[in-house]
């Protein structure tokens, strides 16, 4: 079967996403995959030379292409940028409209101009839908997309996506519950997975860390992250070691100048992440109060849980909803600092034997089963 993506986010950049992870058990299951996401366009030459990344998607679009995990991911170009083309009207219909001719165009190279299934899980490319007419659709918002860009023209792109739509799929029960309220019934609840292969299959080798206990969070850190929220709990407890791994920026960093115990290990390379967090005690998923927090289904939350991570996290109503035994929530920051040493007076050994249960029963290769079953069934 040939499974095409159209997704937010291209393969190989900082951060790991659904849809890589998805796109990857689908080739490993014998499907055919090609994997689409946003644009490159005239607005990002300013960035090739402070982003890396972005120099990487300009040679993909020149390339045409590449492998990346036996997936064909591909970057298309637009003269025209999301914002601009928002400003001079509808979004969707003017910047779908410089998108199609590049992203089509390297669809036939590869022979994907009729694929079975597309799973898009980004609004803004919801033009290419119409050419996909003999395809099984399915979008799979995996957040609510408008707050975290705080655009509220994504909406305005979901509502002309959702009327070519066949199948629908939320990562949390907010996400669900705004489909609902654009007038979705329908929506499967399948919340983001672990690759378990790659977090229990790995070479340990001693790193040059920080004394233990360890704390770790691995991820984005920017505006949803809560530096008050780990600040707090670093200054509460100076014997704990604080690991921050991610890219970020400087001034985030300065507001920890004053505390020894909290470390920024900037990116850390997906392969190399199992390895790292095997030597830490604690998980951590500290959030900002930002309204997008709400729809998250965090892909950490399980990755830590495979390795027996216990997890400290702020509460969200859909990490409430889930009810797992190794999470502790907190409402507020001296909550979360009060979490922590309830972990360690805890059973640990028990709570990672939790946390790794858990994980089991969250592979991305048996979503990919639930994807298709549903898929058959529409």
């Amino acid at each position: 079967m040939k499974i095409l993506f159209l997704s937010h986010t291209a393969a190989g950049g900082e951060f790991v996403v659904g849809s890589h992870q998805l796109s990857k058990q689908f080739t490993s299951q014998g499907h055919e995959v090609v994997h689409l996401s946003p644009p490159v366009t005239p607005a990002h030459l300013t960035l090739l030379q402070k982003t890396p990344f972005e120099r990487v998607r300009f040679q993909r679009w020149l390339k045409s292409g590449d492998v990346i995990n036996q997936v064909t991911d591909i970057i298309p170009f637009s003269l025209m940028p999301w914002g601009i083309a928002t400003r001079l009207g509808s979004g969707s219909d003017i910047f779908g409209f410089f998108l199609k001719f590049s992203a089509l165009r390297q669809l036939r190279k590869y022979k994907f101009s009729n694929p079975d299934v597309v799973l898009i899980d980004e609004p803004r490319l919801g033009y290419l839908l119409q050419y996909f007419s003999k395809a099984k659709i399915v979008y799979r918002p995996t957040d609510i997309y408008h707050e975290i860009r705080n655009d509220p023209s994504i909406i305005e792109a979901e509502k002309l996506l959702i009327p070519q739509v066949h199948g629908f799929i939320a990562t949390s029960e907010p996400v669900r519950q705004h489909l609902n309220r654009l007038g979705v019934e329908d929506v499967l609840l399948l919340q983001n997975g672990v690759d378990l292969d790659h977090y229990l299959n790995f070479v340990q080798s001693e790193l040059d860390l920080p004394p233990e206990p360890r704390a770790i969070y691995a991820g984005a850190l920017d505006h949803r992250f809560g530096f008050d929220v780990v600040r707090s709990a670093a200054l509460q407890h100076q014997g704990i070691s604080f690991l921050l791994a991610g890219p970020v920026e400087e001034k985030y960093k300065t507001a920890f100048n004053d505390l020894a115990n909290v470390h920024f290990l900037g990116h850390i390379k997906y392969a190399e992440l199992p390895n790292l967090l095997s030597q830490c005690q604690i998980g951590l998923l500290p959030m900002s109060d930002h309204p997008s927090n709400l729809g998250r289904s965090p892909m950490k939350l399980f990755e830590y849980a495979a390795v027996g991570l216990p997890v400290v996290s702020t509460a969200t109503p859909e990490l409430e909803r889930r009810q797992l035994p190794f999470v502790f929530l907190a409402k507020n920051a001296q909550r979360f600092t009060e979490n922590l040493q309830e972990v360690f007076n805890a059973d640990i050994q028990l709570m990672s034997q939790q946390a790794k249960q858990s994980a089991m029963n969250e592979s991305w290769a048996s979503k990919t089963i639930t994807i298709l079953n549903y898929i058959y069934s529409k």
